[in-house]
């Protein structure tokens, strides 16, 4: 599993991207939280500037917690990392930029 900290899949269809790694209840949740914001948006009679924000941020939520809960719900089914790829090493003979 990469760990770049977004997933655009997640940030543009929630569901769609939980239910591509088997996360059912996850992807009824998002299913329902994103009914319930354009709900809300309508129930409050929002302009467009703030529905604009409220979708602008669970994009990014979305996006930027995808990872963390995936690797949350696959500790909870008990799989663990066994090693991690290690970070690029500057190349020590490479001439130094100035």
């Amino acid at each position: 599993m990469h760990e770049s900290g977004f997933s655009w899949l997640a940030a543009i269809s929630l569901p769609a991207w939980a239910l591509q790694r088997r996360l059912y209840g996850v992807a009824v949740a998002g299913l329902l939280f994103g009914l319930g914001l354009g709900l809300l948006a309508n129930l409050l009679q929002l302009s467009g500037g703030w529905q604009f924000c409220m979708y602008a941020v669970n994009f990014l939520g979305g996006g930027f917690l995808a990872g963390h809960l995936q690797r949350w719900m696959l500790r909870r089914r008990g799989y663990f990392i066994t090693a991690e790829e290690p970070l690029p090493r500057a190349n020590p003979g490479a001439p130094k930029r100035t």
